[in-house]
């Protein structure tokens, strides 16, 4: 049986009070009365205001998304420089003609580290950058041979390009914050208003059949769903149970207490269910009444497992160990 689903994302209430404006609009002052006049202006006061901080907040996601791959990408091209620039420092060291082991205290570095810092992170990238730009310039104007290829120059360009990608990306989580907070404050009463506006349509057309009904709200932007037939209980997880009170579990055999046709029930008591009411048994993937309104719980003499006192002996379990009482023997 179909039946209402209330909007769950902010896109699906702004595209149900769209719907529901649009159709207000385009019909006579005589159909507008399906809705009452209160439901009419909090339509009209809420949607723009609705529609403006939703729709700024779908601009800034898309926003906030290209800025960080903008970001990511600008990281890694300046983590290369930087580390291609420490290891043709190193590469002139070794060589030992202009550039001595004492050049690397420049970059913050001890005389004696030929490996490359740490360049993991966006702030240990974005440190190490500006020890080299700052380095650089020092050991330059102590009389130093620059290095090039790459030069300082473009490690520092690469840096400077990468600050304004971080901070134009914090600018825009600043931003999108505060769209959140307003569509959250205005959640509750878009609710609300979609509940009002349902109920009034629904109310206005309830003396037409159920499939007119549906689809004359359907022009108004009510969504109905089909709620999906369960063919029986919900699988339970070992040691679980779901919302019944009896399920059946399936074992692969080999054990001593096993019933007739592999199946061996489990009360709910047994799982730690405490949920009263009727019990029910799954057989053949299908809810079933059972009659026993509170099977009674034996423990076996073999496993100690819990089970019902009138569960009949199966395969693999001797009749000395069933707890099934003999049937009388009828008089002749």
């Amino acid at each position: 049986m179909p039946h209402r689903a209330l909007p769950r994302t902010e896109l699906e209430r702004l595209d149900a009070l769209e719907a529901a404006n649009r159709k207000l609009n385009a019909l006579g002052p005589e159909a507008r009365r399906a809705l009452r006049p209160g439901t009419r202006n909090r339509l009209a006061s809420l949607l723009p205001r609705y529609r403006q901080a939703v729709c700024g907040r779908q601009a800034l996601i898309g926003h906030q998304t290209e800025g960080t791959a903008s970001v990511e990408a600008a990281k890694a091209r300046l983590r290369l420089y930087v580390a291609h620039f420490l290891e043709a420092l190193n590469r002139a060291i070794a060589r030992g003609k202009d550039f001595r082991p004492g050049d690397r205290t420049f970059y913050g570095l001890a005389a004696s580290q030929e490996t490359l810092p740490r360049l993991r992170t966006l702030g240990e990238i974005l440190e190490v950058a500006m020890d080299v730009v700052r380095g650089e310039g020092e050991r330059i104007a102590a009389g130093g041979q620059p290095i090039t290829m790459p030069s300082v120059q473009e490690v520092a360009e690469l840096l400077e390009t990468l600050r304004t990608l971080v901070q134009d990306r914090k600018r825009v989580v600043t931003e999108l914050d505060g769209y959140a907070d307003a569509v959250s404050a205005m959640r509750e009463d878009i609710d609300d208003l979609i509940r009002d506006i349902w109920d009034e349509l629904d109310f206005a057309h309830r003396k037409e059949e159920a499939p007119a009904r549906r689809r004359r709200l359907r022009e108004w932007g009510v969504v109905f769903e089909t709620r999906r037939r369960r063919g029986g209980m919900e699988r339970a997880r070992d040691g679980e149970m779901g919302r019944r009170g009896v399920l059946e579990k399936r074992f692969d055999g080999g054990e001593p207490d096993e019933f007739a046709g592999g199946r061996r029930r489990v009360v709910a008591d047994d799982l730690g269910f405490r949920g009263q009411g009727k019990p029910f048994q799954y057989r053949d993937g299908r809810c079933r009444r059972h009659q026993s309104q509170s099977p009674v719980l034996e423990r076996s003499d073999t496993t100690g497992s819990a089970l019902p006192s009138n569960a009949p002996p199966g395969r693999g379990a001797s009749p000395a160990h069933s707890t099934t009482p003999p049937l009388p023997t009828p008089a002749t």
